[in-house]
């Protein structure tokens, strides 16, 4: 067999031909994956043998679901059949986000321009995504038996669970794509016997112990935010016994905010570092929506002490908007602890896709109309 001609571009050209062939030696060949998770639809699939190249499985993939990827690399002595499969420039860009690697990474899939044979004569310029550099970790693992080409592994937790060795957290492992994951294929891996039994060791270990405590912290927090909204008065009339409970509730209240905004947020931000801090808020908004009400409680105090020192109604004012919009804020944090739960979690997700879908549509077009009209309205009524 001859060589193929191949030409390695950059790792990833910044604009593709209206369009491009794509040949695919995995997953990509089959129509259920291509058309069904991928959702990209070819405009022309025809088989094809790619010569000078040999199938390899050296990435690395997900320890005890799929240990390793397809990958392909030279060899003048061999070939590798797959699908030449036509699609335009802007779907095979998209192609590229959902391979390993997700098109910007060179340590994963990188597009390779290859002269591919069609079963029907024609040679055909296509690309085929190649890994450059095979992961060492592959060969982490200890052979128990081996019968032709099935073999028996063992692999070690550290590439499925989300915690090192030393205390990190692996943003790479397998449990955090299962986790992190949109698509019903991710759900399916949770049903394996290894997943499910980690998670349920880091469940009753860890995870249960300090779920616990956050949410009767929680409650003790609401509690004296509730004695302090209830108990307050602001033309100063109520007991000496209700001020004294009044007074000590705030203090209480305040020592809640400083803690969370502080202790916690320095810790989860020490722990995960600062980007995937952000991007865990964007997976729970109601836990984002309780950090801001406790910062709004914490400017509501230079506002109640200027009122008190210049008695001027309008820092009252301000203290008591910051703390009308920190209490729903404050209790909607519930819904975080009920997103464990069959029965509620479901619902939680699908409120808060409404919130930032839907409603938040209406709320830009409410906003749009009411400033047009309310403008409208003054320059008529005004003459």
């Amino acid at each position: 067999m001859t060589k193929s001609n191949s030409t390695s571009e950059s790792f990833f050209p910044s604009s593709y031909p209206d369009f491009v062939y794509n040949f695919s030696y995995g997953a990509n060949m089959f129509p259920n994956v291509l058309t069904g998770r991928r959702k990209i639809h070819p405009i022309e699939s025809i088989p094809g043998v790619l010569e000078g190249w040999q199938l390899t499985f050296d990435l690395r993939g997900i320890p005890a679901l799929e240990p390793c990827f397809g990958n392909i690399k030279e060899n003048p002595d061999a070939e590798v059949h797959g699908i030449l499969h036509k699609m335009t420039g802007k779907q095979f860009k998209y192609l590229l986000t959902t391979e390993g690697g997700s098109g910007v990474n060179p340590n994963g899939y990188i597009p390779n321009k290859v002269n591919v044979h069609a079963y029907d004569g024609r040679i055909i310029e296509a690309y085929t995504l190649v890994v450059r550099r095979a992961s060492p970790s592959i060969a982490s693992h200890h052979e128990i038996w081996r019968y032709s080409n099935i073999k028996c592994c063992t692999y070690p937790l550290r590439g499925i669970d989300t915690i090192t060795d030393s205390g990190d957290i692996d943003w790479n492992s397998s449990l955090t794509s299962i986790v992190n994951g949109k698509t019903e294929d991710h759900l399916a891996m949770l049903d394996n016997m290894v997943i499910e039994r980690l998670l349920n060791d880091k469940w009753s270990s860890f995870a249960r112990v300090n779920f616990v405590r956050q949410l009767i912290l929680l409650c003790i927090h609401l509690f004296f935010l509730s004695t302090a909204v209830f108990l307050r008065n602001p033309k100063n009339t109520q007991s000496l016994v209700k001020k004294i409970f009044c007074h000590i509730a705030e203090v209480c209240v305040l020592i809640g905010c400083v803690s969370s905004l502080v202790k916690l947020l320095a810790k989860e931000i020490y722990l995960q570092g600062y980007s995937a801090y952000i991007q865990n808020l964007k997976s729970y908004p109601e836990k984002l929506v309780y950090q801001c009400s406790c910062l709004l409680i914490i400017l509501a105090v230079p506002f109640r002490i200027l009122y008190l020192a210049t008695k001027n109604v309008k820092f009252g004012y301000v203290e008591d908007g910051l703390v009308s919009l920190a209490v729903p804020g404050t209790f909607l944090y519930f819904l975080f602890f009920g997103r464990i739960y069959a029965l509620t979690g479901a619902f939680i997700v699908m409120i808060f896709e409404m919130i930032t879908g839907d409603i938040a549509t209406f709320g830009v077009i409410y906003v749009i109309v009411i400033t047009a009209f309310g403008q409208g309205m003054k320059k008529l009524y005004s003459y």
